[in-house]
């Protein structure tokens, strides 16, 4: 058919996974699906977090281009919870590969409609159904975003009062809701139970202010607290500070502004200043806009503010000093004085103080709250009411939305309300603040949001160190790079932009809404032509972006220290000079209660927030078209050229601090619960010195790392450590709250530059002390410093006390010392997801089963039609195949080539003695042949099941089972098809034991022997192949890993990816599948005494050749066998495994005495035999490496065991077994001894009951699950290696890999039943389940 393979991308946002079923319909230009539930597996809910998850929609023919993409929920069992879902891909049956982008949360019983990611203008999407979608999609926005008045005279605001109305997808995220919360609450509380929120005393002194400081100063503040007062950074910060827009060059002073050259005779050397005027060489900051506004009532007192004007003069040396102030905008006598930087220093401090006050005004309600916030919700809504998905400027434009509206609407309902936090705390409130509003409205113009246009209109072209011009022109430059590109890419004309209706619909809406349809401000109305657009959507990008971090993040650090930044005074200017004390500024600045809560606000307004998307990262992908994507990418790779620039700069600036620096960044893991509250320090010991412990909680009152966030901090050291040795994490517990943290890694930039990478990965409980190693692999012997060493012995030595042998059974491999999982140290057990997805699905299992009265039912299936009917909700297109083909000869043989158990066939080159199958029993099953000839041509195979002689069946629910040791001999006819010939049911020969079964004896004979083989094979299949040779010997190379290879050593690096979560689920498989009350023991053939003895015989008869595939192969005489998919894919995969493993340990081991002498891998090797293989030599198991491709073979070996061979056995269980005629875990009936007796209801008394049943389809499908959280072959989130060989060595790893894939999706569309266990992306890297 036409088959559409579509493939859901469930967020990793908190909570994004849901229980609800998931129905979905593709409509396209021809035709539309049949809506489809994508809950295709038993009992399965596949849309936990971070997942992906693939189904095939299979339609009678092409549904054509295809239009859209309709998902809709219900809720599972009553359970009303969301899916927050990232994308939908979707693969068409021409190969066409479709990007639905959702990121979107979806309610139970919701239905939303996703076009593809393809962006097309209005004009473009000409199919009516499209149009349609286009024009509702809008329909639908504006019903829910509605333009409102918060004040006249001012842009308007979005409808609603309280942010959690708003649609989700608007909201903020659970994390950054609960971390933007959480840290206005600490501070709150914390204020409090000091007593600082509530006091309104003045300060005693301003070292009672700095005391205050002591806990939470960075060296930003530091600076700030020692150069506040100074006229050079009173002057910097009109250039570099908070509010860099105010500053313009003065052609001309004031009328109002009676400077004169007496006054600064002597501050500008020799000239004048009128000289320097006409130099170019004094500037004018007005705050007139404050002029007449009445102050605000703080805690029942009147504050005060003014209007002031501010001379400076930029000096020959680049300083801009300040020159005069004048605290109001009136002039005379009467009025109050100029001051002059030659006053009392008392008086010209209390002068800048208040010039400090007003730039707080009017940078907080001006130039951050109006230019940026304001602007930016009308830009958001302008954008989601008139631009539908599909446009390419909705697609540009999205990501700079993000929050906005959540934030705007806590920012007035907090912060500006009558009991906001500016109220209360600011001098700027009551009826003044609207009014500030109002006239910074009025006064706003297009060109002053214009960078280039505003640093002309300024004049300040050419002032030297005006860094937030440099920085600004060259941001707008790459912005305005990145729009054209995009935006001339779908707008080909201007003709295209004056027809665009949706994309003047949006700027119409932005001119009304944000500018007042005041023509004055120079805003469009419309667009006209490309480059009109091109440069206002730069603005709006800008404005979202750079202009708002220029104004918002340096809050806490210019204002931390607040007499630099004070937000209220108490007392009116002075109106003369000279009586001014620093008694008289304690009163006037603001008293402690203030101080604090305007601190707390600061802290949270520049707080870097963990859930932050940096300028440049689009982790949405909303395009998907060649020429965006690389335009995006040009984009990204312009913004980091000019991050390296902007570092390096400051690097010479005295303002940034230039010392020793080592930059650390620590990454908290995405997994739930991986942040902390905890305080975490660092130090870095180098070869030539260690730094001092430094706290990464380096802003005021900010507490904790929240999941997936990255804190960065400075380090500094008077001087180079030298080449780094180890980094030392330690925790405590904040407010005696213990809760853990899971560390990815730490990356520390150097101060010459080089990036250091700590992998981590682990979990740190509070008053942990951890201590990492950089990424770089080295043997014992390389690793020569003192220190290094040292490090490497204690790292064993701790993990060899964690990490013991133990015996679970005498002559099996040796075990992990741990009878429960929840007691292994918690990087060796599951992540909570899994642990949570893994317990629910075996959960809902259970009380399915018992709700449906199946569990416990002892029964006879009365018919196989009534098996039938316990598949029909649960069956896909595999188990439909082995139901419709169980009975069948050609599937029987296949499964001993392609089925659960694919190592057991071998080629026949005589017939055991114990097999008497003779010429005259296969006479015409062979055509014209013998038996004799077709065994020399080497057609004829066999099966042994010989280790199960003699094993006594176990009793379940009270009832003998029984248990055979059969031989199969089978046929590889001319067409390639595997048939069976002749079935015997046990070892011995003879009359008086079981016949020989044949295909022309009676059906339900040979069913029934066949069914027999089955069961022998569950129990080969399940013990052996998969318990013993996958999993106990994996848990055997985690040990000896763990136990003797340290972090640094490279095949610790390669083979750790490989043993995640194998120590876990073999102790759960102890616990819950083979111990007395385990679920194989309750519903089993094989349990009881035998469980162990098979286990046993197995050991015995493992071979080092057994486990190496093209020996194994080989030994078996498999190598030309026809259609035998399990060879053909995991020789490739064998290969390519090998391929990488050779280049990781040759770039390592250059000469074969390099694996001589390393003691650490030498104590590996020695390990694994001792405790895998019993130091059996007879094995063949190595007991020490002599040379490099010895150590190779091995190792691909181990890593080969532990994804493909266990993904072989494992992950087709459910597939295979849950049609259980077809695999019966147990057999209630001993084999018949003669034939022509079996009946259907002999076989249906024969198979397990009703209840055995179910029980075993539970368990088969929990084995083979694919849970969210697991990780292909190729797949290494975690960075281990950081050099440039390995990485690259990797990255051929992940090629080959994907290219294997291919291939065999390619072979499998040509086959009846596709052969897809060793394709690489079913593949765990690890045992994992």
């Amino acid at each position: 058919m036409a088959s559409y393979t579509v493939k859901t991308h469930t967020g990793t946002r908190l909570f994004s996974g849901t229980t609800s079923y998931v129905y979905i319909q593709l409509r396209g230009a021809d035709a539309e699906s049949q809506e489809e539930n994508l809950h295709k597996r038993f009992l399965s809910h596949d849309f936990c977090n971070g997942s992906e998850r693939t189904f095939t929609l299979e339609c009678e023919a092409s549904l054509g281009e295809l239009i859209y993409l309709k998902l809709r929920t219900q809720a599972f069992l009553g359970l009303d919870n969301q899916w927050f879902c990232d994308k939908i891909t979707v693969k068409t049956p021409e190969g066409d590969a479709i990007l639905f982008p959702c990121y979107r949360w979806l309610g139970s019983g919701e239905t939303v409609v996703l076009r593809p990611a393809k962006a097309s203008l209005v004009f473009q999407d000409t199919n009516p159904v499209a149009q349609k979608t286009r024009t509702s999609q809008l329909e639908g926005r504006q019903k829910l975003i509605r333009w409102s008045v918060y004040a006249e005279n001012l842009p308007r605001i979005i409808n609603y009062e309280s942010a959690m109305l708003l649609p989700e997808e608007l909201q903020f995220s659970f994390s950054k809701e609960t971390e933007f919360s959480y840290t206005a609450r600490t501070q709150l509380i914390y204020l409090k139970l000091n007593g600082l929120a509530d006091n309104r005393e003045s300060w005693e002194s301003i070292d009672q202010l700095h005391m205050i400081h002591c806990d939470i100063t960075n060296k930003t503040i530091e600076y700030v607290e020692d150069h506040w007062d100074k006229d050079e950074f009173f002057g910097y910060q009109f250039l570099n500070g908070l509010n860099p827009m105010l500053i313009q060059r003065c052609s001309k002073v004031p009328e109002n502004f009676l400077v004169t050259e007496e006054m600064v005779k002597g501050l500008l050397g020799e000239t004048t200043l009128k000289a320097e005027i006409a130099k170019g060489n004094i500037f004018l900051c007005d705050y007139k806009m404050l002029d007449g506004l009445v102050g605000n009532v703080v805690a029942g007192r009147q504050q005060y503010h003014t209007a002031p004007l501010v001379l400076l003069y930029c000096n020959p040396q680049g300083l801009m000093l300040p020159l005069a102030i004048q605290l109001g905008q009136m002039a005379g006598p009467h009025q109050t004085p100029i001051f002059l930087p030659t006053d009392p220093k008392h008086d010209w401090l209390l002068a800048k103080i208040f010039v400090r006050a007003a730039e707080f005004s009017m940078q907080e309600l001006d130039s951050h709250l109006l230019r940026t916030h304001f602007l930016s919700e009308v830009f958001a809504m302008a954008t989601l009411r008139n631009l539908p998905s599909p446009h390419p400027l909705f697609k540009l434009l999205i990501p700079h939305t993000r929050y906005t509206l959540h934030i705007n609407i806590l920012a007035r309902s907090r912060l500006i309300s009558d009991d906001g936090s500016i109220t209360l705390n600011a001098g700027i409130g009551g009826k003044s603040l609207p009014e500030l509003l109002k006239r910074g409205t009025s006064s706003l113009t297009y060109s002053s949001l214009c960078l280039p246009e505003n640093i002309s209109e300024r004049g300040l072209e050419d002032v030297p160190n005006y860094y937030y011009r440099d920085d600004g022109t060259q941001l707008w430059n790459i912005i305005n790079k990145y729009v054209t590109g995009v935006l001339q890419h779908y707008y080909t004309s201007d003709e295209h932009v004056q027809k665009d209706t949706e994309l003047q619909s949006w700027i119409r809406e932005i001119f009304t809404n944000g500018f007042l349809e005041r023509s004055s401000t120079g805003v469009p109305e419309s667009f006209q032509t490309v480059s009109d657009l091109i440069k206002f959507v730069t603005m709006v990008i800008f404005t979202a972006s750079a202009q708002h971090a220029a104004v918002n993040n340096g809050q806490f650090d210019f204002g931390g220290w607040m007499p630099n930044y004070p937000t209220a005074l108490r007392k009116p200017p002075p109106k003369e000079k000279g009586q001014t004390t620093m008694d008289t500024i304690l009163e006037t600045l603001p008293d402690i209660g203030t101080t604090v809560n305007a601190m707390a606000v600061l802290s949270l307004l520049s707080k870097t927030f963990s859930d932050q998307h940096i300028l440049g990262s689009f982790p949405e992908d909303l395009f998907d078209e060649e020429v965006p994507c690389k335009i995006i990418a040009d984009f990204q790779k312009d913004l980091r050229e000019l991050s390296d620039l902007i570092e390096e700069r400051n690097k010479k600036l005295e303002f940034p601090i230039a010392m020793a620096s080592y930059t650390v960044t620590a990454h908290t893991g995405t997994r739930p619960f991986s942040g902390t509250t905890s305080y975490v320090y660092v130090q870095l010991r180098g070869a030539d010195a260690e730094s001092q412990e430094e706290n990464l909680h380096k802003r005021f009152l900010s507490f904790g790392f929240t999941k997936g966030s990255e804190r960065t901090i400075t380090l500094e050291s008077e001087a180079s450590l030298g080449e780094l040795i180890y980094l030392k994490l330690r925790t405590q517990a904040f407010m005696g709250l213990d809760n853990q943290w899971f560390c990815d890694k730490i990356t520390v930039k150097t101060p010459k530059g080089d990036a250091i990478l700590f992998p981590c990965y682990r979990w740190l409980g509070s008053d942990e002390t951890v201590v990492l190693r950089p990424a770089k692999a080295l043997l014992v012997f390389q690793d020569t410093n003192p220190v290094a060493q040292k490090t490497r012995t204690s790292q064993l030595e701790g993990r060899q006390k964690l990490i013991r042998w133990s015996v679970y059974a005498e002559n099996l491999p040796r075990i992990i010392n741990y009878e429960s999982a929840m007691l292994l140290p918690e990087k060796l057990q599951f992540s909570f997801s899994k642990e949570t997805e893994f317990s629910y699905t075996a959960r809902t299992q259970l009380i399915y089963l018992k709700l449906n009265g199946l569990a416990d039912n002892r029964e006879s299936w009365e018919s196989i039609d009534q098996l039938h009917m316990n598949l029909c909700d649960i069956a896909n297109k595999t188990i439909e195949y082995v139901e419709d083909h169980w009975d069948k000869d050609e599937f029987f043989g296949y499964q001993f080539l392609n089925g659960l158990n694919p190592m057991l066939i071998q080629r026949c080159s005589k017939l055991p003695e114990n097999f008497l199958v003779t010429e005259e029993m296969v006479k015409g099953l062979l055509g014209e042949t013998t038996l004799k000839a077709e065994i020399a041509k080497g057609n004829i195979f066999l099966c042994d099941y010989k280790m199960l002689d003699g094993l006594v069946g176990n009793v379940v629910a009270g009832r003998q089972q029984y248990l055979t040791a059969p031989l199969v001999l089978l046929y590889c006819n001319p067409q390639g098809l595997m048939l069976p010939i002749a079935i015997q049911l046990r070892q011995m020969a003879g009359p008086h034991q079981t016949p020989i079964f044949l295909p022309t004896d009676p059906k339900h004979d040979w069913l029934l022997a066949k069914i027999f083989v089955r069961a022998a094979e569950f129990s080969m299949q399940e013990l052996d192949s998969h318990l013993l040779r996958t999993h106990f010997l994996s848990e055997v190379f985690a040990m000896a890993t763990l136990r003797n290879l340290p972090s640094p050593h490279p095949l610790f690096k390669l083979l750790i990816p490989h043993t995640r979560y194998t120590l876990h689920i073999n102790i759960l498989a102890r616990s819950r599948l083979i111990s007395d009350d385990g679920a194989i023991t309750l519903n089993a053939g094989i349990g009881g005494k035998s469980l162990p003895e098979l286990l046993k015989r197995a050991t015995s008869s493992l071979t080092y050749s057994s486990l190496c595939l093209p020996e194994n192969i080989s030994e078996r005489g498999l190598e030309d066998v026809p259609n035998y998919y399990y060879r053909d894919d995991g020789t490739q995969l064998w290969n390519i495994i090998n391929k990488y493993v050779s280049g990781v340990m040759q770039h390592y081991y250059t000469s074969d005495k390099h694996v001589q002498k390393d003691t650490e891998l030498q104590s590996w090797i020695r390990e694994i035999f001792t405790n895998g293989f019993l130091e059996r030599s007879n094995t063949g198991a190595p007991e020490s490496f002599q040379t490099v491709s010895d150590l190779i073979k091995f190792v691909t070996m181990v890593i080969f065991t532990a994804s493909a061979q266990h993904a072989a056995v494992n992950n087709g269980q459910f597939d295979f077994g849950s049609w259980m005629p077809n695999y019966p875990t147990a057999l209630r009936k001993p084999p018949p001894k003669e034939k022509g007796r079996t009946t259907m209801d002999t076989i249906l008394e024969t198979l397990p009951d009703i209840g055995t049943t179910v029980n075993a389809m539970a368990v088969l499908r929990l084995l083979s699950k694919a849970f969210s959280d697991q990780y292909l072959l190729g797949s290494f989130p975690e960075e281990l290696f950081d050099e440039e060989v390995p990485c690259k060595l990797i990255e051929d790893f992940q090629k080959d890999l994907r290219e294997l894939s291919d291939l065999i999706e390619e072979r499998n569309k040509k086959l009846e039943f596709p052969y897809i266990y060793l394709s690489p992306q079913n593949v765990e890297n690890s045992v994992a389940i």
